[in-house]
């Protein structure tokens, strides 16, 4: 029996398509799990710290109203000192993130350093008037926080489309009659089936679907056969 050894190029060759091949599902594993990391990473808007620079600056939400930053605002709630923990209908967390409870969004946050000003995150431009969490907030230069103060509107309600009075869908209206003689009277001759000559084959179907099959049948043919190979070469 003859053994056959395999040459470098061989092997290199084999360990290339073996690390293709890991690759390959390490990418389609984060492809299918991508919704689970949607999430964002970091402030969702750029924050203004141009309007309240100076040390005895602490705006609060009528000071944004007043500045134009937000139109209005149904709540205010400040988190000094800046600890983690739920006031209103919102929670805050010093790690620089908020999250709003069920039907509030939150229209502007207002970052205050110690001596650095504050920073004004204005989300009033997002649907709704606001957003209902972010992360990654911060002071003007990331020195420590001296408070929060966040400006909540109420969400608007979804409103459903009404059905119109009289409708079939509302079970009072008069469906529209089938004109006698058509096919669903069941009188009416059909269209004749016209065959798809641009895209498909009588009885085989589309391009397409033989085009992909033909793939899948040739990827299979070459996995076999390196399989065999391999065996052989080892035998």
């Amino acid at each position: 029996m003859t053994v056959q050894t395999q040459t470098p190029a061989r092997q290199g060759t084999r360990l290339t398509l073996a690390l293709a091949a890991i690759a390959g599902l390490i990418l389609a594993t984060f492809y299918v799990a991508s919704p689970v990391f949607a999430d964002h990473t970091g402030p969702l808007v750029t924050p203004d710290s141009s309007t309240y620079p100076e040390p005895g600056d602490n705006p609060d939400c009528d000071d944004l109203v007043a500045g134009g930053f937000i139109d209005g605002y149904d709540e205010e709630q400040k988190f000094d000192p800046p600890s983690t923990g739920t006031q209103g209908h919102v929670s805050w967390d010093e790690d620089g993130s908020f999250e709003a409870a069920d039907g509030w969004l939150v229209a502007a946050a207002i970052v205050k350093g110690g001596n650095e000003g504050a920073n004004v995150y204005d989300y009033s431009g997002f649907p709704g008037g606001g957003v209902d969490h972010d992360n990654g907030l911060e002071t003007p230069t990331g020195q420590d926080t001296s408070h929060v103060t966040l400006c909540l509107v109420e969400a608007p309600e979804e409103t459903p489309t009404p059905t119109p009075e009289g409708s079939e869908a509302g079970g009072t209206g008069t469906p529209t009659p089938t004109p006698e003689g058509s096919q669903a009277g069941g009188t009416g001759t059909p269209a004749p089936s016209v065959p798809d000559t641009a895209l498909g084959l009588a009885g085989s179907g589309s391009l397409a679907t033989i085009f992909f099959g033909a793939v899948l049948i040739a990827s299979l043919g070459a996995l076999a056969y390196a399989n065999v190979s391999a065996v052989r070469r080892r035998s």
